[in-house]
């Protein structure tokens, strides 16, 4: 087995579940020591009820499968472990000499290896940001691109015309999420508490959605969340209530920004770390990006149902950024994966037809992290924040941050009608 037990362990506790998951990945390894596969395959499934796609998980079952002689549940695992990472280095391991003995599959496994980590750039820089910045979402108006940083608490503008860059508000917390709807002058942004920054914000400091006039940089609103709130992404529908998805409890909250309350929230049960949040051009449905799961369909219209996009060939996991296009499009943005890339998914009924790369194998030592589509314009994202870049007190490793770019991939790149 080639995954690092330690490792593997550190993970597996990041999850309020992890004793559980632990217990059965030690009795697995117990039942692989004793040569018990059919028992190693069966408690692997079962760790995987418990976490989806959580990669050791998935590599030992496919070489429980393989031990198992059952080659093409071996080669589908593969196939989707790969899509996530591409390095995994299945062929040097001896649990798979069944699986590589068999030209069916080991040839296949190899070009999709190699498809899976070439490079493809189609985004060209739009916007640099010279400094210690740690930038995470974005939105244009006009000529003023707006991000929000979250080491430093701010709202700030990148002037497109003269290049200039300006601290639109500075808040207590760090600033997270940041979305813009009919109204041109109100930015909405959301305010957490998190280690990984320099604003710790007071003991009567709490999270918030702000509404922000961004001309006259004045508050407009406040709307106080929970205390434990992150508020990672967020999208208005076609009635002007904010969705707002909570990354640290699996729920999506809704906002009523005339009344300026919380109006309800929509529990996420069978879900682990919601990101990226997008709604489609009627705002009918809403997207959500899970971390580890995938992505789910959420129907706005009918009282909310939940659905989860089935991907068979493609890991939908560690997907940060996510906006809808046209057409039953979205594109993602894919990070903490080997490599990081942007790609776009086309859905065909509840299932990922197909997944074509945009950017991919990025160049950079920080992490693509939120984007969004503007008709006129392309999508925008975010290429290189330095989410990996603090300590695990959340202290900024300043020496290894990068200047954040902001890359733009032109519509002719990924709209079918303009290809």
């Amino acid at each position: 087995m080639r995954f690092y037990l330690l490792s593997t362990l550190i993970l597996l506790c990041s999850f309020s579940f992890g004793q559980d998951l632990n217990s059965i990945y030690k009795e697995s390894m117990e039942a692989h020591s004793n040569q018990d596969y059919g028992k190693f395959v069966v408690l692997n499934k079962e760790a995987l009820k418990l976490h989806p796609s959580q990669p050791t998980i998935l590599y030992n079952l496919a070489a429980g499968y393989s031990l198992t002689n059952s080659l093409q549940d071996t080669y589908q695992i593969l196939r989707n472990l790969l899509s996530w990472n591409n390095t995994i280095g299945y062929e040097k391991d001896t649990d798979f000499n069944n699986l590589l003995s068999s030209d069916k599959y080991s040839g296949t496994l190899d070009s999709l290896a190699k498809s899976y980590g070439r490079a493809i750039r189609t985004g060209k820089e739009y916007a640099l940001f010279i400094g210690k910045r740690h930038l995470e979402d974005l939105i244009v108006l006009d000529s003023l691109l707006f991000a929000t940083d979250v080491y430093h608490g701010e709202l700030i503008s990148y002037n497109i015309k003269n290049k200039k860059v300006e601290v639109t508000k500075e808040f207590d917390l760090p600033v997270l999420a940041i979305a813009s709807n009919s109204n041109p002058e109100s930015i909405w942004v959301s305010t957490a508490k998190i280690s990984q920054s320099k604003k710790k914000g007071g003991q009567s400091s709490t999270p918030e959605i702000i509404e922000i006039d961004a001309l006259k940089r004045k508050v407009k609103s406040r709307i106080p969340l929970e205390n434990k709130v992150v508020a990672g992404s967020m999208a208005f529908d076609k009635q002007g209530d904010l969705y707002v998805s909570n990354s640290s409890i699996p729920e999506v909250i809704i906002i009523d920004t005339q009344a300026k309350t919380i109006k309800s929230k929509i529990p996420m049960d069978s879900g682990f770390n919601l990101q990226g949040l997008t709604v489609d051009l009627d705002k009918n449905i809403l997207y959500i990006a899970d971390y580890i799961k995938g992505i789910a369909r959420v129907d706005i219209e009918d009282n909310h149902q939940v659905t989860w996009l089935e991907s068979k060939d493609f890991l939908l996991k560690g997907i940060d950024g996510l906006t809808y296009i046209k057409d039953n499009q979205l594109i993602t943005v894919q990070n903490n994966s080997t490599p990081k890339r942007v790609f776009k998914i086309k859905t065909k009924g509840m299932a990922v037809d197909t997944v074509t790369f945009l950017d991919n194998n990025l160049d950079t030592d920080g992490e693509p992290t939120n984007g969004k589509y503007f008709e006129k314009l392309g999508f925008l994202y975010i290429s290189n924040s330095p989410w990996p870049h603090y300590d695990k007190n959340g202290e900024a490793i300043m020496e290894n941050w990068e200047d954040q770019k902001i890359l733009l991939i032109n519509p002719e790149s990924f709209l079918e009608d303009r290809l």
